[in-house]
């Protein structure tokens, strides 16, 4: 078996197997034939064909293995995942941000509220502007 990491293209021939051990994020992808691929680790095998791609998961060996033909698999680092990942990331934290009741600011999420408002005829009519009053202290002027 030959190194699977130490080029960025691998033209296999049939039968013949690869593997390795990738220290980052990488993607395979299959240009040409037919390859088996199996990752320690995953009780799952993969079987990929001419244009699939394939995300490997650093740290864990993986046999590539061309399958009746030889195939052709170009490396690349996994820029766009690790991009994928940070940008879903963010967007994670800016929903729960958004998704988070604030203080003085009301919210009808509450199916029974609905209901009842929908009930009493008041639902999509205009209404005066809610105003907001909070408890005053002891002391406090009117």
């Amino acid at each position: 078996m030959r190194g699977l990491f130490t080029n960025n293209s691998l033209n296999i021939q049939a039968g013949q197997a690869v593997s390795g051990i990738a220290d980052h994020a990488r993607t395979l992808r299959i240009c040409s034939g037919c390859v088996w691929i199996t990752v320690e680790g995953i009780s799952q095998d993969y079987w990929l064909s001419a244009g699939d791609t394939f995300a490997v998961t650093p740290g864990r060996l993986i046999v590539v293995q061309a399958y009746r033909i030889a195939s052709r698999v170009d490396i690349t680092p996994d820029t766009q995942q690790s991009a994928a990942r940070k940008l879903g990331a963010r967007l994670s934290k800016v929903l729960a941000v958004l998704q988070t009741p604030k203080a003085g600011i009301l919210t009808a999420t509450d199916d029974a509220e609905n209901r009842r408002v929908r009930r009493s005829g008041f639902a999509g009519k205009p209404c005066a502007p809610l105003r907001l009053t909070y408890p005053m202290q002891t002391g406090d002027a009117a």
